[in-house]
């Protein structure tokens, strides 16, 4: 039996007209008090994140309404728990299913949950996850395992249903349309909201480290394609995984984004033309610089990359 399509999905809670939500939630950690909620448009809070939303975790965001919706989990258990029995939380919405998007599902347990239609399946099944991630490498996979179970805490979960490009969920006070964007994973997505023109776009972070694509699904053109089309939504605010919301320099920022990735060509060209293989060229780590955390990923994932820009540049092709 396969997963129901969102249109499938029904919802009859809601929430008192009165009902009213503190702009500031506090966590006392360590005698110290942290911002749980901050409002970064009129009703629309992130969701501050364990790690400060650097990975492992992310930051997740909360849309309120009359129902309110819940954009990603993997902020942290604790974090998300609060907000689930301090605010509520009708709707899980996930942009994409890497771990570290969906490790705090288990302390949201019996609220829907949809993620999208593309390798829908593969939640289902860590195996699956996993042999989905990381091919061709069972050192790496077994590593994979490990880290997203015994570290994250991710679990193999039943999705209420699927969502796919166009669809729109509503809150009441907002509505969000899911833009397919693939590049960093097939099933990546981003959601706008046109009101507040609020454009949340996950993974395609505006990290220092710039686009990631180190799976065999992921794919550099499609990024590029992808970081283009939320450029052209022209929005007032971005809001991503990794980073704070931006309001100011977001086209510049993008653009900037965009560009890491032919400095990559540029750089993965030169060791080329330098007589580089693909393995001296990992030794060299031109897009990690080292693998210092969990090495048996970080060699995989840069193996992957390198590789994508070899082909992209129609060099010196690993056999």
């Amino acid at each position: 039996m396969g997963i129901p399509s969102h249109r499938d999905f029904h919802r009859t809670k809601v929430y008192p007209a009165n009902y009213t939500l503190s702009l500031i939630l506090r966590l006392k950690t360590n005698n110290n008090e942290n911002m749980l909620l901050r409002e970064i448009a009129k009703n629309i809070y992130l969701i501050q994140a364990e790690n400060c939303g650097k990975f492992p975790y992310s930051f997740s965001f909360l849309l309120k309404g009359k129902k309110n919706i819940l954009l990603d989990a993997g902020a942290g258990k604790t974090n998300l728990a609060k907000i689930k029995g301090e605010v509520g939380i009708d709707l899980i919405i996930i942009s994409h299913t890497h771990g570290d998007h969906i490790s705090s599902l288990e302390a949201l347990a019996g609220i829907p949950c949809l993620v999208p239609e593309m390798q829908c399946e593969s939640v289902r099944d860590i195996n699956a996850l996993g042999r989905r991630f990381i091919q061709n490498d069972e050192k790496a996979l077994t590593v994979w395992k490990h880290f997203m179970v015994a570290t994250l805490g991710v679990r193999a979960f039943n999705p209420s249903g699927t969502y796919n490009e166009g669809d729109v969920f509503k809150t009441g006070e907002h509505e969000i349309v899911a833009l397919s964007t693939p590049g960093h994973t097939v099933d990546h997505f981003c959601f706008f909201e046109g009101r507040t023109r609020t454009l949340f776009s996950f993974d395609i972070d505006l990290t220092s480290f710039g686009p990631w694509y180190g799976h065999e699904e992921s794919d550099i053109d499609s990024f590029i394609s992808s970081i283009r089309r939320i450029e052209n939504t022209r929005p007032a605010i971005l809001a991503s995984s990794h980073v704070p919301p931006l309001s100011d320099g977001i086209s510049s920022r993008l653009t900037g984004y965009e560009e890491l990735i032919y400095k990559r060509d540029e750089l993965i060209k030169t060791l080329s033309e330098a007589g580089l293989s693909p393995a001296e060229m990992l030794e060299e780590s031109p897009i990690y610089g080292g693998h210092p955390h969990i090495p048996e990923l970080l060699i995989y994932f840069e193996k992957v990359m390198i590789e994508k820009h070899l082909k992209r540049l129609g060099l010196n092709l690993p056999k």
